[in-house]
């Protein structure tokens, strides 16, 4: 999503035709959603290819032939999605506040490292022991060394806002800035409309080897429903900047 009140106003490299605009909305979102697609002229959108989110997992995806001056992902303050996968994760992100809430077992560890698809990666990580105490780490491949075998503990930055335990799951809410308490605590911006994420649980309370792990994406979408620019590779994708 571009900021309206930056230089950066629209897709550098444009997606050319709706074919192209509706074959990039489903490889973006790939199997999260169904896509439905139109095209015409719109005074009202940003020209070229757009995707906005519909409830019930559907995406409409329009190419706007019309030149229009129209700001990409204008109006938009704040995104929010959900993914099921070992642990359930649902995060709203906004300039200043990223609230995050992950559901796991309740009687062992589990957690979710963020903009990563492997431990190896080194990720920014939030976990839950079987108390439902939480803590933030940097994991480390194959959980870290003899001295730090869960990776490097962080100075804490979230909130719990709630926690509850129902039918054997345990759904902790969490909020903290949005942008890092420092380069390791990872930050989220409105930039962010896919985050990759690996999510794992444990066999006991404590904080140890894993029992199960997967890689998995959450797909963010503005709050109110606004259409957001999808650009053509090698812009990033969603014609995030």
């Amino acid at each position: 999503v571009f900021k309206c009140n930056s230089k950066i106003t629209s897709c550098a490299h444009k997606i050319q035709s709706p074919k192209e605009c509706f074959e990039a909305a489903q490889s973006a979102v790939g199997k999260a959603a169904t896509v439905q697609t139109s095209e015409g002229a719109s005074d009202s959108l940003a020209s070229g290819c757009t995707i906005s989110h519909i409830s019930g997992g559907f995406i409409n995806a329009f190419f706007n032939t019309k030149q229009t001056s129209r700001c990409c992902g204008a109006d938009v303050t704040a995104l929010q999605g959900n993914a099921a996968s070992l642990v359930n994760l649902e995060m709203r992100v906004s300039n200043d506040t990223c609230t995050i809430s992950l559901t796991g077992p309740v009687n062992v560890w589990f957690g979710v490292g963020f903009f990563a698809q492997a431990m190896e990666d080194k990720p920014y990580a939030i976990i839950v022991d079987g108390n439902g105490v939480v803590s933030e780490r940097v994991l480390a491949s194959h959980m870290g060394s003899a001295a730090n075998p869960a990776g490097n503990l962080l100075a804490s930055s979230v909130t719990v806002v709630s926690k509850i335990v129902k039918e054997g799951k345990r759904t902790v809410v969490l909020s903290r800035p949005s942008v890092g308490a420092s380069k390791q605590h990872a930050s989220f911006s409105l930039q962010d409309l896919e985050v990759p994420f690996i999510s794992a649980i444990g066999s006991s309370p404590t904080l140890t080897y894993h029992l199960n792990k997967t890689a998995s994406s959450i797909f963010l979408w503005p709050t109110a429903g606004q259409p957001i620019c999808l650009c053509e590779q090698p812009a990033s994708p969603f014609g995030a900047a």
